[in-house]
């Protein structure tokens, strides 16, 4: 997930050709722009020339009233990230990233925890427990890894060598979890439960990566790579994965040391693992679709209504339903993984279970019900 280019990149509203979808202008981290980035009212969410009027006579394609209502909520959501610094004055940067940088500390600082419970007492002793650095860089690239592939991919500047914002949005953030959770280790909110509050701003969070990878895409030079749906679908996918895919194939979690190994992708033995990736896909390609992204959804638009190809939501109406999208898929994750799925009783010993008490993994209640049970 990456959402640094939302943190320096200018506001920008280019048209390509053949294109009936604007990029969303993206935020600057110093305060400049913040009332600027509100995107469009949720009177205009079916409005897709952006133009706020529905009354005009063309051949668009209007939502269905449900989805309009039902997306309307969210696209206020997500305006309201963009638009809303934390502090005017003392931290002048939008809600949306700093957000971005916490979720991703708690969820760097909770996989650092088991990396280090795994590590053998011999590597413990020799190269002691990560240092800060070691820590920020790792917590770094799980942030800013998609958006870093994605340059590459496109042959760009990355985003994070063109300011210094990004930079201190992030950076103090992590560094104030780090320090007060280890001041205040019960102040730690168990994973799961954070999994299970969040899905709906987990979904914010990687549209916003999907949407700024689609910018990306269509502000580039080469007019191939512009009108390319693959890349597209690419840019999309990676902007909003390629952070923690990065992380595992590096190993940067591993107090022992970097590692080159096989990205978790390919070695997932299931979906439930890699949902996001999958989710990431369809968000990409409904955003696209829905907004007239690509030359190359006008079949599929006219096929499904009837000759017409006009873009069936505002960008703010495709962020709305690519938001859900992901919304779905974390929500239905964290089901399975938290509260339905079995717990290893198999190598978990009684007397463990005995010792935990009430208290199941990760201070899990289901799953401490069940290890009583299998008792």
């Amino acid at each position: 997930m990456s959402l640094l280019s939302s943190c320096v990149l200018p506001a920008r509203n280019r048209s390509t050709r053949g294109n009936a979808w604007r990029p969303t202008p993206v935020l600057r981290p110093d305060g400049c722009n913040l009332n600027a980035m509100r995107e469009k009212s949720v009177a205009d969410i079916g409005d897709g020339d952006g133009d706020g009027d529905d009354n005009e006579e063309d051949d668009e394609v209007k939502p269905p009233k449900m989805l309009a209502t039902i997306l309307a909520p969210i696209a206020n959501l997500n305006a309201l990230l963009l638009s809303t610094p934390v502090h005017a004055g003392l931290f002048p940067y939008a809600l949306l990233p700093t957000l971005h940088a916490a979720r991703i500390s708690l969820l760097h600082r909770a996989l650092s925890e088991k990396a280090w419970e795994a590590t053998s007492d011999d590597v413990r002793r020799t190269r002691g427990k990560p240092t800060w650095a070691y820590n920020i860089v790792g917590f770094l690239v799980m942030c800013w890894g998609g958006s870093l592939i994605n340059n590459v991919i496109l042959t760009s500047t990355p985003p994070f060598l063109l300011s210094i914002h990004p930079f201190i949005n992030y950076v103090s953030v992590h560094l104030l979890l780090s320090v007060v959770l280890s001041l205040f280790p019960s102040l730690t909110p168990p994973l799961y439960l954070v999994d299970t509050s969040l899905p709906l701003l987990d979904g914010c969070l990687r549209t916003q990566a999907v949407v700024v990878s689609l910018d990306m895409v269509a502000r580039s030079p080469n007019a191939a790579v512009r009108s390319s749906l693959l890349i597209q679908l690419i840019a999309g996918v990676v902007g909003s994965t390629g952070g923690g895919q990065l992380a595992g194939t590096l190993g940067l979690l591993n107090p022992a040391g970097w590692t080159l190994s096989t990205p978790p992708l390919l070695g997932a033995r299931s979906v439930l693992p890699i949902i996001d990736i999958y989710a990431a896909f369809f968000a990409t390609a409904a955003f696209g679709l829905t907004t007239a992204s690509n030359a190359a959804y006008e079949p599929w638009m006219a096929r499904l209504h009837a000759g017409k190809t006009g873009p069936i939501l505002s960008p703010a109406g495709g962020r709305a339903l690519a938001t859900l999208i992901f919304a779905a898929a974390f929500a239905y994750r964290a089901l399975m993984l938290h509260w339905v799925a079995a717990p290893p009783a198999a190598t978990t010993s009684k007397k463990t279970r005995a010792v935990n008490g009430s208290a199941g993994a990760n201070g899990h209640p289901k799953t401490s019900s069940r290890a009583k049970a299998a008792a």
